[in-house]
């Protein structure tokens, strides 16, 4: 099965984009599914979630591929959930195109991309991660998580003592002070009372 690649976001580091893989069999259930790769945010490609994507585009999903910039000298944390708010809010816009309606739009990520996809579903009231270049006026609605083995904890206590000598000195840890995935990618970063 072949996928229709698309750019969904330009960036500095070049253009990202979904590779949408359209219902093959006798079902349309007209469900969007975003289906992001792992590879400890810094190594990956969509192209490796082709088997599963096909699999559920056969059972009668419409699977969205998403490429989000991996986290390098370069691009730092949190670029991948700005790239996943980008591409949900590009689903929103072409729902109608892809033949998916609006309320069933789902994440599905593994690994790095359970984070992301959780992370994304987790902060959506969160301004500061959208793309200046993104309209604010699309919503960015999930209707479910999928989250296959995803680091939730990457503040345990093994790594509080690299966190604080690699990324803070002797200064108490705040959200601007790293922008690792490491340090800043965990979910209690953006916790409300």
């Amino acid at each position: 099965m072949s996928a229709e690649k698309i750019v969904y976001a330009e960036r500095p580091t070049g253009p990202l984009s979904v590779h949408v893989l359209r219902p093959s069999g006798d079902v349309d259930r007209t469900t969007a599914v975003l289906h992001l790769h792992g590879g400890g945010w810094r190594m990956g490609m969509p192209e490796l979630l082709t088997p599963r994507s096909a699999a559920l585009a056969a059972l009668g999903y419409t699977v969205v591929q998403v490429q989000y910039r991996l986290l390098s000298d370069d691009v730092q944390w949190p670029a991948p959930v700005v790239d996943l708010r980008s591409a949900l809010r590009w689903v929103h816009q072409h729902a109608d195109e892809l033949g998916v309606r609006r309320d069933r739009i789902v994440l599905w990520g593994h690994s790095a991309g359970a984070h992301i996809s959780l992370m994304t579903a987790g902060t959506r009231n969160e301004a500061d991660l959208d793309d200046p270049g993104d309209d604010n006026a699309v919503p960015l609605s999930v209707a479910a998580v999928i989250a296959c083995y995803p680091p939730v904890q990457p503040t345990s206590a093994a790594t509080v003592r690299y966190r604080h000598s690699t990324c803070w000195g002797s200064r108490a840890p705040t959200r601007t002070r790293c922008t690792s995935a490491r340090c800043n990618g965990s979910p209690r970063t953006f916790r409300r009372p």
